[in-house]
């Protein structure tokens, strides 16, 4: 009934893609270039196909005038698929930047996050031969739910739950710049107030487990002096979380499985072998799992929501802590792994 008036032809918009922001107000915003054609994308490099306007503001609506200001066309914000944060940001910059895009309505809540242990316009512009419009290699990383050992992708939305909800920590996947794209091995947790802290990669594997993250890991152990690959691991977790006076106590079971896929040459894996590599399949997870909980001791964070558990269970124990309080409880963890090894071969 209103017309089309507001709509304009593709060529007439700067579709932001991704966006970059990093601790001296500096945002980067990326655009596909309109001018790709199916005939020039095969001779086009890569580095052509997106361009980015880096603009300074102490604000989201000032970032706006800003770049529009710098933009000979409509900027579209409506497409967004990547935001990408200065891993120095702390809590409350962060919180005020999402507030901010959550509050403009016309951008949906589904982007990804990133971290970046460096300023995010260095990664967000650096070509990759993963690039290929009008897809952009950051975002089709995440996209593919199921292509990574660890499922560690943070959407907008859930960082914001996280951050209203009492009991859990947010946390933001960091990516590492690689030579052909990035990788992603460890998460920043950011506590209610102050500076977010990076969980090492083999605590990050522990904290995949324990929230049933884990897609298909791998892990390897020595049975005697014969190394033994085990892939393809997937869990089940079952996790009963309660609140005591001054800490969340926690019993968690973890049921892994997965295929033996590389033995010594000429070596019959017999069931002797195989119950041991169980064991120490399941000792190796549960001390990466251990290892997490300790770490989120260490630094007064929860990113595995156990408080917040323990809260919907018990809400009358839960009134008794504040907010902050609640997602910086001490965690009594009791963990019990079992692995089952599945497959069939000469291997087993």
């Amino acid at each position: 009934m209103t017309g089309c008036w507001d709509q304009r032809p593709i060529e007439q918009q700067a579709v932001v893609i991704a966006m970059g922001i990093n601790r001296h107000h500096q945002w980067t915003l990326v655009f596909p270039n309109v001018a790709v054609s199916i005939g020039s994308l095969a001779s086009l490099p890569p580095s052509q196909q997106f361009y980015a306007e880096t603009v300074t503001a102490t604000s989201w609506p000032q970032a706006i005038q800003e770049v529009q200001t710098a933009t000979d066309r409509n900027v579209s914000f409506g497409e967004l698929q990547v935001l990408a944060l200065d891993r120095r940001l702390v809590a409350n910059q962060v919180a005020q930047i999402i507030d901010s895009l959550n509050a403009m309505g016309a951008i949906p809540a589904t982007f990804w996050l990133i971290a970046t242990p460096n300023n995010p316009a260095s990664l967000l512009t650096r070509s990759s031969p993963q690039t290929i419009v009008p897809y952009y290699y950051l975002s089709t990383y995440f996209d593919c739910t199921a292509c990574h050992a660890l499922n560690l992708g943070q959407r907008e939305w859930q960082w914001w739950d996280q951050s209203e909800t009492p009991g859990v920590s947010p946390f933001i996947p960091v990516a590492s710049p690689t030579p052909g794209g990035m990788a992603v091995r460890q998460v920043l947790v950011y506590p209610p107030t102050g500076s977010p802290d990076l969980m090492p990669a083999k605590a990050t594997t522990g904290f995949a487990f324990l929230t049933g993250r884990v897609l298909h890991d791998v892990i390897t152990v020595n049975v005697g002096p014969h190394p033994f690959a085990v892939g393809k691991i997937t869990e089940t977790v079952h996790t009963d979380a309660r609140l005591s006076a001054n800490a969340v106590t926690v019993r968690v079971t973890i049921h892994a499985r997965g295929m033996i896929m590389s033995t010594p040459p000429h070596l019959i894996v017999t069931h002797a072998i195989e119950t041991t590599v169980n064991r120490q399949v399941a000792q190796a997870i549960q001390s990466m799992a251990l290892g997490a909980v300790q770490w989120a001791n260490q630094t007064r964070t929860d990113p595995f929501g156990f408080a917040k558990t323990a809260a919907w269970a018990h809400p009358i124990a839960a009134s008794h802590f504040s907010f902050a309080a609640l997602s910086r409880l001490p965690i009594h963890a009791d963990i019990t792994v079992t692995f089952q090894t599945l497959g069939e071969g000469v291997s087993r």
